[in-house]
C-alpha cells in the first residue's frame, strides 16, 4: 500500500513538473512545435544623442551605451554620439587633462534631458537614464 502511495505521489509530482516546464517555455519555442510562425514582439525604443562639449580639443575617456552594455570611448571635444535604446543608458566621461571644460548635453527623442559641465582637474561628467516603465 505504501509503495502505491509513493508511486502515485511521484507520478503527480512528475506530471506537475512537466506541466510547469511546458508553461514556462518561450512563445518562440511553442510556436515552432505547433508549426506556426513566431510572433514578433515590438519593443519601443528611443533615439539618444549625446553631445560631448567643452574646450575644443580637450581629451576625454570613459564609456556610454545601453544599461548593462557600456562601450568604452576615448576622444576629443567636440564629439556627438547617437544610438537607440529600449531600456535606458548611461554615460560617464573623465577629462584627461587638468585644464579646460568637459560637458554633456543629452537628448532623448529630440528633448534635452540633461546638461552638465566640469572644470575640475580630471573632472567627471555622468548621467543615467531609464526609459519609463523599464
Amino acid at each position: 500500500m505504501r509503495t502505491r502511495i509513493r508511486m502515485a505521489r511521484s507520478g503527480v509530482l512528475l506530471l506537475a513538473v512537466i506541466l510547469l516546464a511546458s508553461a514556462c517555455q518561450s512563445p518562440m519555442v511553442r510556436s515552432r512545435r505547433q508549426g506556426t510562425q513566431p510572433v514578433a514582439v515590438a519593443t519601443p525604443s528611443s533615439a539618444v544623442v549625446i553631445e560631448v562639449v567643452g574646450t575644443q580639443g580637450l581629451r576625454f575617456e570613459g564609456s556610454y551605451g545601453e544599461l548593462g552594455q557600456p562601450k568604452p570611448l576615448a576622444g576629443d571635444v567636440p564629439r556627438t554620439l547617437t544610438f537607440r535604446t529600449g531600456v535606458g543608458f548611461s554615460v560617464a566621461f573623465q577629462k584627461r587633462t587638468q585644464q579646460g571644460a568637459l560637458g554633456l548635453k543629452v537628448m532623448v527623442d529630440g528633448k534635452t534631458v540633461h546638461e552638465s559641465t566640469t572644470i575640475k582637474e580630471h573632472g567627471v561628467v555622468t548621467y543615467t537614464h531609464r526609459l519609463p516603465g523599464k
